[in-house]
């Protein structure tokens, strides 16, 4: 179980633009330190300081980007080398190396990722008021270190920057949630209901990774987002609450968290991407209609999720979005969705997608097969003018949502549908949302789009193959041989009636 879970915060890594390789040994680290020392070494730097290597930025600053392994124990970064001045601390600059003392200058003001990983020997730190960001595992391994002074003026703090430091065991005693700068970056070790202090502004990546006896969690209206799996693997989680001022959540926030039953999506979130993949007990979930994207594995292997409307607002739908929700029996989409990605419903054993006729919720049914159900013919927003064939005239359609109603010109071919209530005018006002009882049938409009045209002869055909599925009102109106019954030969009347072989619908034989 731990080996899945590195190899996957490793893969996750990748996807956030770095290297994690929580899980393993330090040793194992310090193994993959040293090939990335030998690709370094081998590396042309602009310039050489007192033991210091550095490269010059395309702004004109200075990077301490290497450390000579012969240098000194105690070093001093120069404010400026050259006469430019020195602005940061690259990624793995000390890592690895026995530094007892540093100095760090008030011109820095961002130490990269792994700058002092696994720097046993290092006992205290002084970070300058200069400073504003602190990488990703920017100080992880150093088992020596108990004593850092973080300045105010720090507002970035990555991953696990101080993990396996004596530092961080003093701040977990004192207090189970971690804050710096209002910033909650650890929270591992809570247990039970726990409620986040009003003035914290953000949960870090991973501030809650592993926490296995957290059950309950609320959140001040004071957090603005949480970071990437912030609650990765916390297994016994079962409800949270997201207050409205949340505008960003992470991937892979709730990666994992198995016993999570509820949640709510605020207003205020606009995307979510992998956010619950592997939340088992998720049995609901309300998607507001600020969010405009659903991004890859969001509900990835939700296997009691049953039901989901996907609303208005969303247009695309990543791949693996639902990959193994084997319980979803049906889904919703809006015709606002234009992109379905690959692999979207894999492993969806029991679903039915609930869309619109050309739309991209059917293209997706039908290339992986999913039953579809049409809930009416592609919806627009303005007035769309349209030729089709010699056998249908010009004819214009006047389009709102689908629960209004909407007027439609309709001129049928030469002669008009003679047996159809409907079409006792050439025009007519119809209602998208007329319920079966009501529903007046207008024989061979497949698609429900107010016309008869080789349109529906071809979804006639499609549906008869059996690689489609019409709603109820849909199938009254295929019944064009007037049998009661919808095969290809009400097909074949279609077809007829529509070079005028057959002069009105239905046409019995």
């Amino acid at each position: 179980m731990q080996l899945m879970r590195f190899w996957k915060k490793v893969l996750a890594s990748v996807t956030v633009g770095v290297l994690c390789v929580s899980g393993v040994g330090l040793s194992g680290v310090e193994s993959v330190q040293e090939s990335v020392g030998t690709v370094l070494s081998a590396s042309a730097y602009d310039g050489t300081y007192e033991g210091l290597h550095y490269n010059v930025t395309d702004t004109g600053e200075i990077e301490i980007a290497k450390c000579n392994k012969d240098a000194a124990t105690v070093v001093n970064i120069p404010t400026e080398i050259d006469g430019k001045p020195v602005t940061s601390i690259g990624k793995h600059a000390f890592s690895g190396f026995s530094l007892t003392e540093i100095t760090i200058p008030d011109s820095v003001a961002s130490i990269g990722e792994y700058a002092f990983y696994g720097c046993t020997s290092l006992t205290e730190i002084t970070i300058p008021d200069s400073v504003t960001s602190i990488g990703d595992c920017s100080f992880w391994g150093c088992t020596s270190l108990t004593e850092i002074t973080l300045p105010d003026s720090v507002t970035y703090i990555g991953y696990k920057a101080f993990l396996d430091t004596p530092w961080l065991k003093i701040k977990q005693a004192e207090n189970p949630l971690v804050i710096v700068n209002h910033i909650l970056i650890d929270g591992t070790t809570c247990t039970g209901s726990v409620s986040i202090p009003s003035g914290v502004t953000s949960i870090g990546v991973w501030a809650f990774d592993g926490c296995i006896s957290l059950t309950e969690i609320t959140i001040p209206d004071s957090v603005t987002s949480i970071g990437w799996y912030a609650f990765d693997e916390c297994i016994s989680l079962t409800k949270i609450t997201i207050p409205d001022s949340v505008t960003s959540i992470g991937g892979r926030a709730f990666d994992g968290c198995i016993s999570l039953t509820e949640i709510t999506i605020p207003d205020s979130v606009t995307s979510i991407e992998s956010t619950f993949e592997g939340c088992t007990s998720l049995t609901e979930i309300t998607i507001p209609n600020s969010v405009t994207s659903i991004g890859y594995y969001t509900f990835s292997d939700c296997t009691r999720l049953t039901k989901i409307t996907i609303p208005d607002s969303v247009t695309s739908i990543g791949g693996y979005a639902f990959k193994g929700c084997t319980s979803l029996t049906e889904i919703t989409i809006p015709n606002s969705v234009v992109d379905i990605g690959e692999s979207a419903f894999e492993n969806c054993t029991n679903l039915t997608i609930y869309g619109y006729f050309g739309s991209a919720a059917e293209t997706s049914a039908a290339e992986n097969k999913i039953s579809f159900v049409s809930i009416g013919g592609v919806q627009t927003t303005e007035p769309v003018a349209t030729t089709t064939t010699e056998l249908v005239t010009t004819t214009t359609i006047s389009t709102s949502k689908a629960t209004s109603t909407t007027a439609r010109t309709v001129t049928p071919p030469s002669t008009a549908i003679k047996h159809q209530a409907t079409a006792t005018s050439e025009n007519q006002t119809t209602t998208s949302s007329t319920s079966s009882e009501s529903f007046s049938p207008i024989y061979g409009d497949i698609n429900l789009d107010g016309q008869v045209d080789i349109t529906d002869v071809i979804l006639l055909n499609r549906y008869c193959s059996g690689t489609v599925y019409l709603n109820k009102n849909a199938v009254k109106n295929a019944d064009c041989d007037g049998d009661k019954e919808v095969s290809s030969n009400d097909a074949v009347v279609l077809l007829q009636f529509l070079v005028h072989i057959v002069s009105f619908l239905p046409h019995s034989a």
